[in-house]
């Protein structure tokens, strides 16, 4: 059974920047709900058409890849003010078999006013 053994995100900022004081959160949750592995964090300023990270994410505990498949990726962005945010998310999850798991998503976008949380699913 292979266990993960290393969690990152990387994000492509498309058209409309990401403002140096919106937090982000990235949790990656097995299919009971249980939280593997999370990062939140400002990151600082995301420009325009530009790849940013990865960014490693805190272990909580070292899933199986079984149990990770069927969770999900919980995405939530916290602006501070005005801050409207395009852009595309890549998740990579490494198993000590090294297997993976990865999830994206392509032409997200987030703002103050929009929902501020998303999840994804792992398959």
């Amino acid at each position: 059974m292979a266990n993960l053994t290393e969690a990152t995100v990387t994000f492509h900022t498309n058209d409309e920047n990401k403002d140096h004081d919106t937090n982000v959160t990235i949790e990656v949750r097995d299919r009971s709900g249980h939280t593997a592995a999370r990062v939140s964090d400002t990151f600082g300023p995301f420009n325009d058409h530009t790849n940013n990270g990865p960014y490693n994410l805190t272990l909580i505990n070292h899933a199986s890849k079984d149990d990770l498949q069927g969770g999900n990726v919980l995405l939530r962005v916290d602006p501070v003010g005005n801050d409207t945010w395009r852009f595309n998310l890549f998740v990579d999850l490494l198993f000590d078999d090294g297997s993976h798991l990865t999830v994206t998503a392509d032409g997200l976008e987030v703002n103050e006013e929009s929902e501020q949380q998303q999840t994804f699913g792992l398959n």
